[in-house]
């Protein structure tokens, strides 16, 4: 395949497009740091376990601990960013972009990031909510 021609099947830019459309939506509609950790932990879960979010866990049953520290750790409020710790950060402006930020890092570290043509585009509608 020559190298002008690197672009996925023409089903697979529908679906792709589509995502990044609902996710825009979804950014602009709602612009506060809680609504927009539960859309980042939600598409997270689907990107990382291949499954919605299924609401509450279950922390008394010690082998799933596991799953459990995982399930926890995609949602951006349940980490902590270097800058927070930073006295100069200006909250306000922060929180809003925290679950941004932390999607774009997470996405570019599961298998969707070495999608090129999906990576460019995802992170570009990212970066105009950033």
């Amino acid at each position: 395949m020559p190298a002008t021609d690197l672009r996925p099947t023409p089903e697979a830019e529908i679906i792709f497009k589509k995502w990044i459309v609902h996710l825009n939506d979804e950014f602009t509609r709602h612009e506060g740091y809680d609504r927009r950790a539960e859309i980042v932990r939600d598409e997270l879960h689907q990107i990382v376990l291949g499954r919605p979010h299924g609401g509450r866990l279950n922390s008394t049953l010690v082998t799933e601990l596991p799953m459990n520290v995982l399930i926890e750790s995609l949602d951006p409020r349940n980490l902590t960013f270097e800058a927070e710790l930073l006295p100069e950060v200006d909250a306000a402006r922060f929180y809003p972009r925290k679950p941004l930020i932390f999607f774009w890092e997470a996405f570019d570290r599961s298998p969707l990031g070495l999608n090129h043509w999906l990576g460019k585009r995802f992170r570009c509608m990212l970066a105009r909510h950033i």
